[in-house]
């Protein structure tokens, strides 16, 4: 199919998806998620399970838009809205959380000389809890077929 037929499809698409996922039905939400992580997939990942709540037409209109952001290399799929500031509108208003906030590293902390060789210390240090069994096929394995017998034998 020529780019510009998927750029037209996908835009007039893009433009139903926006209006469905500013309304109050039971699929908006996961429209404006799909909205979201195409415009930023590690801000707001998108779960492609979601699809399957998509009714008939938006699934469809899903696809096209998905179609134009993989074949047409022109710009974002943003930018193909009036106002590219809509789709973080969308987020607020939907109350969908940006990830890359959420799990945002924590502040670095200054050491002191002792803490920093406490540290080390206990990571070269072997760990102080047991050691979770072994499996007992693995236990098996590891014997010889008369060595039970033997260790009963001993221990009578």
């Amino acid at each position: 199919m020529d780019r510009d037929i998927i750029e037209t499809k996908g835009a007039t698409a893009l433009q139903h998806l926006f209006t469905a996922a500013n309304r109050d039905s039971g699929d908006c939400r996961y429209i404006a998620r799909f909205l979201l992580g195409l415009y930023n997939g590690q801000r707001f990942p998108f779960d492609l399970t979601d699809l399957r709540a998509i009714d008939g037409d938006l699934f469809e209109d899903c696809m096209t838009v998905l179609r134009m952001d993989a074949r047409v290399f022109r710009q974002e799929v943003h930018l193909y809205c009036e106002d590219g500031g809509k789709l973080e509108q969308l987020a607020a208003e939907w109350r969908i959380e940006d990830m890359l906030k959420v799990r945002a590293p924590m502040p670095s902390v200054r050491l002191s000389a002792k803490a920093r060789r406490r540290c080390s210390m206990a990571a070269c240090s072997p760990p102080r809890s047991t050691p979770a069994p072994m499996h007992p096929a693995t236990e098996r394995c590891r014997s010889s077929p008369g060595s039970a017998k033997k260790e009963t034998r001993r221990s009578t």
